[in-house]
């Protein structure tokens, strides 16, 4: 594919491929996964920065609760740590400083912080509908809640 500075655009078709699409969408790991196990109904996509993963735990609970599923599969897996992220992470003061102290760096409910350490990790949560309530391998307690700043991405304003 190329562009005149996005003027024009020419896509050789001899490249196309009837799956191109399926592996540029950010859908395309829940539909694959759907399909293989023979899953129907909503395979959702949630992106929400750090709380996409409790936001996709919360929409499954939804969707059950609602009787849109029977089952929900929720979860989420980041893999963020490369040098460009960790940069931009840098550049806006997000991440500690505490380059020289690694086992201390990451203090989240620590006055002193000075950032967070940059982590890479997954966790997925299986939950059915049964009797009319929703069982979830991880308790919800009354709910969930995620939260965006319209602020700063990495400092929330002082009153939260």
């Amino acid at each position: 594919m190329v562009s005149d500075g996005g003027e024009h655009w020419l896509a050789d078709p001899e490249f196309a491929s009837g799956f191109l699409y399926h592996a540029l969408a950010p859908s395309s790991m829940a539909a694959e996964v759907a399909y293989r196990y023979g899953a129907h109904g909503p395979a959702t996509v949630v992106s929400t920065g750090c709380t996409s993963g409790i936001d996709a735990v919360g929409h499954g609970v939804q969707l059950i609760e609602d009787g849109v599923a029977d089952v929900a599969v929720s979860g989420a897996a980041d893999a963020p740590i490369t040098p460009i992220s960790i940069a931009c992470f840098d550049a806006i003061r997000a991440t500690s400083a505490r380059d020289d102290d690694p086992e201390h760096a990451s203090r989240p409910f620590d006055a002193t912080r000075d950032g967070f350490v940059m982590g890479e990790g997954s966790d997925y949560v299986p939950g059915t509908a049964r009797d009319h309530r929703v069982d979830v391998a991880l308790s919800m307690g009354s709910g969930f809640g995620g939260f965006q700043s319209a602020i700063v991405l990495a400092r929330p304003g002082v009153t939260g």
